[in-house]
């Protein structure tokens, strides 16, 4: 069984019924019945990344540090837009994701919409990214910004740096503050979902 194909029970028992037809000779003469080989669903795996500003510093000219460069994307949500079950997940902590539908390939997205925000661009359109998952490329890594490869943008490119920069930092700074203050009577909020 290939890693990224799941079988129902249905499938499993008609496969048993088929063996035993076949270990029966006096069950129709010992020929094969029924035989079904059908893939129910199949795994989408990637990772989610996006361009943006390493360290703490801003992205701009004084800082040498400062061109763009792939984060992954932790806790970004990643959905199924057209397939049969419409699933969803957040990336773990290193921005890989796992979703599962029925559908033989299924268009997996992402916005910058995450457990514990969501960014909206007032200077624009929000960030989107897509891919197409299929039987035999099941895989699809996604990368936000993916035209923000220079250093010191100063076209639109600059404002979808500043989106991924602000994603990442706010899901970091949750992070952080879960790991120092983990009862969550001393910090209310602090695991509130964000509601988009």
């Amino acid at each position: 069984m290939a890693s990224n194909t799941r079988y129902t029970p249905l499938l499993v028992f008609l496969n048993r019924l088929a063996a035993f037809v076949r270990s029966r000779p006096e069950a129709n003469g010992g020929e094969i019945v029924a035989a079904l080989h059908q893939i129910i669903s199949h795994t989408a795996t990637g990772s989610v990344t996006g361009y943006g500003t390493p360290g703490l510093s801003s992205d701009n000219p004084d800082n040498p540090n400062s061109c763009p460069t792939p984060l992954a994307m932790p806790g970004v949500q990643v959905r199924v837009t057209d397939g049969a079950q419409n699933a969803q997940t957040y990336a773990n902590g290193d921005g890989v994701y796992e979703l599962f539908d029925s559908e033989n390939e299924f268009s997996v997205e992402s916005s910058l919409v995450g457990e514990w925000c969501t960014i909206n661009n007032q200077a624009g359109d929000d960030l989107h990214v897509y891919g197409l998952s299929t039987l035999s490329s099941p895989d699809v890594d996604l990368v936000f910004n993916e035209a923000a490869d220079q250093c010191f943008l100063q076209d639109q490119q600059q404002f979808a740096t500043a989106q991924v920069n602000a994603f990442v930092h706010v899901q970091r700074t949750h992070d952080w503050f879960r790991g120092h203050v983990p009862d969550p009577f001393e910090s209310p909020g602090i695991d509130s979902k964000c509601e988009r």
